[in-house]
């Protein structure tokens, strides 16, 4: 069981950063801590969508419905044990308090995919094409995108990503979508300066993937909710849709036609995510609770 080899491990500092959607916050850890929450861990409070279309049945969900209680406890225990939550958007800042009681600041996380790096081509498309950047989960909704476009046949959609449902995902793909898996940070960086619009079809905890088009003036078709509240500002730098179902995607996909960005404004934007403000605010962070400020205990 990992609750138990969690809380074993012993870390002895005056501050220790935890990064963690899981289970590093379980740690027995000595001095002062400071949490990084990417997300309360989803298959304890968000079973359901991390389950997909597994649903109630299948030998995970039945092992989760055993585990879970005496996992909650655990993990509400743990998090309540720490000085300080920062967590990655607004969607984790409010599951943090719905799910702990406690009070997280917001920090953004970086953008890692930047236009400054080499870019080496990728198939079948040159260019005109819209991208979507996802794993290939059964709750990132790519099946639902890529129905947007079989509807569309005058539109070509990249879909770069790998995961279980890949096979599933090229049974019957249209001829205007492709996928493609073990693409390169080169080869991404093209797919991202060549594509048209970014399609992100997904309910994401932070939404990292309109920042990394908006760093090429790209902009992003989204599903409203998530992450993509924080990261997409509708109309300067995309426009949302308000359910992941393939009609919304396509109606998205139509309107974007007629739009008219400006790719300077996009790229302003997303210097608002960059990493030396994330960098400047963790240091800040770490500094204060050293400090002996925990302002961001539970309530």
């Amino acid at each position: 069981m990992l609750a138990p080899a969690a809380s074993r491990l012993r870390v002895d500092a005056d501050v220790t950063l935890v990064s963690t959607s899981g289970w590093a916050h379980g740690f027995d850890i000595r001095g002062r801590s400071l949490v990084y929450c990417y997300n309360p861990a989803r298959w304890l409070h968000q079973a359901d969508e991390y389950l997909g279309d597994e649903g109630g049945g299948s030998a995970k969900a039945l092992a989760l419905r055993m585990l879970a209680p005496a996992l909650r406890r655990w993990d509400g225990r743990a998090a309540r044990r720490r000085d300080r939550y920062l967590a990655i958007s607004s969607v984790v800042r409010d599951r943090v308090r719905a799910t702990y009681g406690i009070d997280a600041e917001v920090l953004f996380p970086p953008t890692t995919v930047l236009p400054s790096g080499a870019q080496r081509s990728v198939r079948p498309y040159d260019e005109g094409f819209h991208l979507l950047v996802s794993r290939l989960l059964p709750y990132k909704n790519v099946d639902k995108a890529i129905d947007a476009f079989r509807d569309l046949p005058a539109e070509r959609l990249l879909v770069i990503g790998r995961g279980p449902e890949e096979e599933r995902l090229r049974r019957g793909l249209p001829a205007n979508v492709a996928i493609l898996s073990g693409v390169t940070d080169d080869e991404l960086r093209w797919a991202y300066a060549h594509c048209v619009a970014l399609v992100a079809p997904s309910l994401e905890d932070y939404g990292l993937t309109p920042l990394e088009a908006g760093a090429f003036g790209k902009p992003t078709l989204a599903l409203r909710g998530g992450g993509y509240l924080d990261t997409v500002e509708e109309q300067v730098t995309g426009l949302f849709f308000d359910r992941p179902e393939a009609g919304d995607i396509a109606r998205a996909v139509v309107a974007n036609r007629a739009a008219r960005w400006d790719p300077e404004t996009i790229v302003r934007h997303g210097r608002r995510f960059d990493e030396e403000t994330f960098r400047e605010a963790i240091t800040k962070a770490v500094a204060s609770l050293a400090a002996g400020d925990d302002s961001s205990r539970s309530t």
